[in-house]
């Protein structure tokens, strides 16, 4: 794996570990979802600076691999007239184990 590889590697485990900034709470109150539109917010209050857009492209779809089974693909459409949004959906116990993880460290 190269360095930039790493670096993005990174950059999407700490926007899930942070997701009480950067992604959205079900209104059920049971889970957490993040959207590509989050990434580039998120990127830019870790790395300092607005990331390139493939460096979001890649930090997305790192999220959607490095989730596995704690991470969700999903879509959601709030209403007709929008488009439909791919979403990374997470349960608030497994977000918030990320939470107690990061603490630890």
């Amino acid at each position: 794996m190269d360095e930039r590889s790493e670096q993005n590697t990174y950059r999407a485990l700490l926007v899930a570990k942070r997701w009480e900034e950067f992604a959205t709470k079900r209104t059920t109150g049971d889970g957490v979802f993040f959207t590509s539109d989050y990434v580039p917010w998120a990127l830019t209050a870790i790395m300092g600076e607005q990331p390139h857009g493939m460096t979001i492209t890649r930090v997305w779809e790192l999220m959607k691999q490095l989730g596995g089974s704690d991470l969700d693909e999903r879509t959601r459409q709030v209403s007709p007239k929008q488009p439909v949004k791919e979403i990374l959906a997470m349960d608030l116990e497994t977000a918030t184990g990320l939470l107690e993880d990061r603490t630890a460290t």
